[in-house]
C-alpha cells in the first residue's frame, strides 16, 4: 500500500513535483559524499605512492640518544627476519655545503649505494641525463696502495680546511677526467637534491652534458664542512674544527617534497662516518618490506624483536602530519555533507506531509474498516524509507558513475602550471568501504522522516 501511494497520480500535482524534488535533494547530497571521500582517498593514494619513492616501509631509530650503536650488526640482524627484504644502516647529521662562493645548510645522508637503491626508488628521481653514482674509488674495490692515497688526500683536505683553501680541497676533481692516473683516487660521488643544486648554483644540465661526454667530474663539485665531534671550537681559527672534503656531482634528484628537496646530499656511507668520526653507528635503519608483507605489521614484529631501545615507525608513521591532514579534512567534509543531507531530509518531511494530508478521506476509511492507527503510522514508515532508498541508491550509483569516469579519463582537472603539478587531475580512488559509510547518514535520515510522518498520519485516524 505504502509503494502504492507513492506512485499514484497526485489530486495536486505539486506534491508530484515536490516528491521528485525531495528524491534529487537526497541523491545529490549522497552523490556528493561518494564523490568527495573518493577525491581524498585518491589524495591520500597519490601522497602514499609519492612518499614510497623516497621513505622505507620501516625506519628505525633509536630512542635514546643520536645514533645506533653497532648498527651494522642490527642491520644484518633485522635482515633475517621473515618479511624483511632488505635492512641497511644510514648516516645523517647536518653539514655545510660550499661550491663557487655558494654555502648553504644541509643534511648530509651516507648510504649503502646498493641497498638503499633497493629501499628507496631513488632511480626514478634522478634529473635526466644524470645518474645514480655514489662511488668511494672509481676503480672499486680499492688496493691498498689506493687507500693509503685516500688517507693522505683525505689529510690534505683536513688541513686545507683549516685554512680553507678552495685549491687544495678541489684537487681530486680533475680538470679533464681523461688525463687521471689509474690508481689516483678521485673525490667521492655524491647525488644532491634539486634544492641545493639551485642555492648552490649547480646546473643539473651541464653535470647531465658531462656525463654524455664521459666527463662526469668535470667541473661540477661541492665541498663539505661537518664540525668535528672531537674538537673544541678554535676561536682563533674556527675552521680547524670541521671535518671536510670535497664531492664530485654525479647526479641530482627531485621528489616532490619540500622536506627532502631542498636540503639532502647523499654520499656514501662510509664517507659520511669518516666526516661524522664514527665507526659502525648509525642515525637511522632502514628496512624495505618484502612483496605482500604489510609494513605496519612487519614494524611491530620488528619492534617485539629489538626491544624499547629503539623508535620502529612503518611509512605512515613517519609521514604522520600529511596523512593526518588528509584524514581530518576528509572526516570534516563527510560531517558537514552529512549536515547537508539532514537539512534534505526535511524535504521528504513536508512532501510527506503533503501525501498525508491528501489521503486523510483512505486513513479515515481504512481506520473505519479496521485498520490500526499502528497499521497506519507503518504505511506512511514505509513510505518515507522508499523515498530515501531511491535517493540513497540513485545518489551511490551517479557518484560511483563520475568516480570511475574521473578514475580513468581525468576529465576534471586541476588549476595551475602543469610544471609545477604532481597530478594533473583530480586524483579520485573509489573504495567501498566509503559505500557502505554513505548509508549510515543515509539510514539515520530515513529513520528520522519515517518516525516524524507515522507520527503525523495517525493524526488523521478515526477516533474510536
Amino acid at each position: 500500500m505504502a509503494l502504492r501511494y507513492l506512485f499514484s497520480r497526485k489530486s495536486h500535482s505539486a506534491v508530484g513535483i515536490i516528491a521528485i524534488v525531495s528524491v534529487c535533494g537526497i541523491a545529490v547530497a549522497t552523490m556528493a559524499i561518494v564523490c568527495v571521500l573518493s577525491v581524498f582517498n585518491g589524495f591520500h593514494s597519490v601522497i602514499s605512492e609519492r612518499d614510497s619513492r623516497i621513505t622505507p616501509d620501516v625506519a628505525i631509530t633509536p630512542a635514546h640518544g643520536a645514533y645506533i650503536p653497532q648498527a651494522d650488526s642490527l642491520a644484518g640482524r633485522i635482515a633475517t627476519l621473515k618479511g624483511v627484504a632488505c635492512a641497511t644502516p644510514v648516516v645523517s647529521d647536518n653539514a655545510v655545503a660550499y661550491h663557487d662562493g655558494r654555502q648553504t645548510p644541509v643534511t648530509l645522508t651516507g648510504v649503502k649505494p646498493e641497498e638503499y637503491r633497493e629501499i628507496i626508488q631513488i632511480d626514478s628521481l634522478l634529473y635526466p641525463g644524470t645518474r645514480y653514482n655514489l662511488s668511494y674509488y672509481d676503480t672499486p674495490p680499492p688496493s691498498e696502495e689506493t687507500e693509503l692515497q685516500a688517507a693522505e688526500v683525505a689529510q690534505i683536505e683536513t688541513t686545507a680546511a683549516a685554512e680553507f683553501d678552495e685549491a687544495a680541497l678541489f684537487a681530486d676533481i680533475p680538470a679533464d677526467s681523461g688525463n687521471m692516473a689509474e690508481t689516483a683516487p678521485t673525490a667521492p660521488h655524491a647525488l644532491l637534491s634539486i634544492g641545493i643544486a639551485s642555492r648552490l648554483g649547480v646546473d643539473a644540465g651541464d653535470i647531465s652534458q658531462n656525463i654524455f661526454n664521459g666527463k662526469e667530474t668535470v667541473g661540477e663539485g661541492v665541498i663539505i664542512f661537518i664540525p668535528r665531534r672531537t674538537a673544541t671550537l678554535n676561536t682563533i681559527n674556527p675552521t680547524s674544527s670541521f671535518m671536510a672534503d670535497s664531492l664530485a656531482i654525479s647526479g641530482v634528484y627531485a621528489s616532490d617534497q619540500s622536506e627532502f628537496d631542498s636540503e639532502t646530499v647523499i654520499v656514501d656511507i662510509e664517507l659520511a662516518r669518516r666526516l661524522l668520526e664514527y665507526d659502525h653507528e648509525a642515525t637511522a635503519i632502514y628496512v624495505a618490506a618484502s612483496k605482500n608483507t604489510d609494513p605496519a605489521r612487519l614494524a611491530e614484529e620488528i619492534s617485539g624483536v629489538i626491544g624499547e631501545d629503539y623508535v620502529v615507525k612503518d611509512r605512515m608513521e613517519q609521514q604522520t602530519l600529511n596523512f593526518r591532514m588528509i584524514s581530518i579534512e576528509k572526516w570534516v567534509t563527510f560531517f558537514i555533507l552529512s549536515f547537508i543531507l539532514l537539512i534534505a531530509s526535511f524535504n521528504i518531511i513536508s512532501t510527506l506531509s503533503m501525501l498525508i494530508v491528501e489521503k486523510k478521506h483512505n486513513i479515515l476509511t481504512l481506520t473505519r474498516i479496521g485498520a490500526s492507527r499502528r497499521l497506519i503510522g507503518r504505511i506512511f514508515w514505509w513510505e518515507s524509507i522508499m523515498v530515501c532508498t531511491m535517493g540513497t541508491l540513485s545518489g551511490i550509483m551517479l557518484g560511483s558513475i563520475l568516480c570511475l569516469l574521473q578514475q580513468h579519463y581525468g576529465f576534471i582537472g586541476m588549476s595551475g602550471s602543469e610544471a609545477t603539478l604532481i597530478v594533473q587531475s583530480y586524483p579520485v580512488r573509489l573504495q567501498w568501504s566509503d559505500i557502505l559509510l554513505v548509508i549510515i547518514p543515509s539510514l539515520g535520515v530515513a529513520m528520522l522522516t519515517a518516525s516524524i510522518s507515522a507520527k503525523f498520519s495517525q493524526r488523521f485516524t478515526a477516533k474510536r
